[in-house]
């Protein structure tokens, strides 16, 4: 066998200063190679992604070489051809909302739908989906597609913008961010993801739901012909407003991922946030037009954030403390050298003479 030489797939051991061989276990280090200025300009699928973010659509980037061979989607392709997908965290940097990506951080049931619609193997921390499923497009409100150029939609679209080798489609009818449904299916908690996948069901007319749907602790008394509008507003990303307005009570669908810390008011009244086609959140209204508010208030980040104020607060009085304690004593230590001591005996040379 040939001896191992110290190279870049080799590394000296420091305890026994062999030389071991790591087959390319480790990268090459690389310095920072693109143009910050050029990755921070979005060309003209992300200014068209950015003029329409009141519409509150969201987009999807699918390349089907990458999806469907590459374990973490694209995580590897950050080369500047690839820009224009709008992958790898673009979306935070221009305020753009994309249903897919990559997250050591992902809701529990996210995850588990995102690998129920795979075909293929997904690294743990990606999101990456693998085939353009029109219940997904219509379940997570997907409005635009990005594609390569040679690849269609597989639901209505239209071409708006090219970017390089990608094509910016505006899907037709894309499902709102809010809706009003009068008919809904409940189901035990955690079982309604295959009931949201089918090919036929229509999340325009029906939610599927994991509690009974109620206002002011009472059930609903729906009609199933009902219509009813409703306009999303998200003043931040923790607070959102939807005003709806329908001829029949029913279940206000807000297509935002569903989590314990969401609180909802109906014209200032609170009222239970339902989960709604399983990740999704939905809440019960009355007939008439009303406003629904939304808000996200995680206790324990309070509590922290209280802890933490309150443990700096007494840090700095401590240091305060210690400071002015430091002063007074510096303070006394002159005054004793500077003073005359009045306890001492007066020397014979200095005492005064009683003649």
């Amino acid at each position: 066998m040939a001896p191992i030489k110290p190279g870049r797939e080799t590394i000296v051991s420091p305890v026994t200063g062999t030389v071991q061989k790591f087959a390319r276990s480790f990268f090459t280090l690389r310095r920072p190679v693109i143009d910050p200025h050029a990755y921070a300009t979005p060309g003209p699928i992300g200014r068209t992604l950015i003029s329409s973010r009141g519409d509150f659509g969201r987009y999807l980037t699918y390349d089907h070489s990458i999806a469907v061979r590459h374990a973490s989607g694209f995580l590897g392709f950050q080369a500047v051809k690839y820009w224009p997908a709008y992958e790898n965290g673009r979306s935070i940097l221009f305020g753009i909302e994309e249903i897919q990506g990559y997250s050591p951080v992902q809701l529990d049931r996210y995850w588990r739908l995102v690998r129920r619609v795979a075909t293929h193997q997904i690294l743990y921390n990606s999101a990456t989906f693998q085939a353009l499923r029109p219940s997904v497009l219509r379940l997570f409100g997907v409005e635009w597609l990005i594609m390569p150029g040679n690849e269609t939609p597989p639901v209505p679209a239209r071409s708006v913008a090219t970017e390089g080798r990608y094509t910016l489609y505006r899907i037709e009818g894309p499902e709102p961010r809010a809706s009003f449904v009068s008919q809904w299916t409940e189901v035990p908690p955690g079982s309604g993801m295959d009931l949201v996948l089918d090919a036929g069901f229509d999340p325009a007319r029906r939610a599927i739901v994991e509690a009974e749907p109620t206002v002011e602790g009472r059930p609903l008394s729906t009609d199933p012909s009902a219509t009813g509008t409703a306009s999303y507003e998200e003043i931040r990303p923790e607070r959102v407003r939807v005003h709806v307005t329908s001829d029949s009570a029913g279940l206000v669908v807000v297509r935002n991922a569903f989590d314990e810390n969401w609180h909802a008011t109906v014209d200032g009244r609170p009222t239970p946030v339902i989960q709604t086609d399983y990740l999704m959140q939905g809440v019960a209204v009355p007939e008439g037009t009303h406003t629904v508010e939304l808000t996200y208030r995680d206790r324990p980040i309070g509590w922290g954030l209280l802890v933490s104020g309150g443990g700096w607060a007494l840090l700095l009085a401590a240091i305060a403390w210690f400071i002015l304690s430091d002063r007074r004593r510096g303070r006394s230590g002159r005054t004793a050298v500077g003073s005359p001591d009045q306890s001492r005996e007066p020397s014979p040379a200095s005492s005064p003479s009683p003649f």
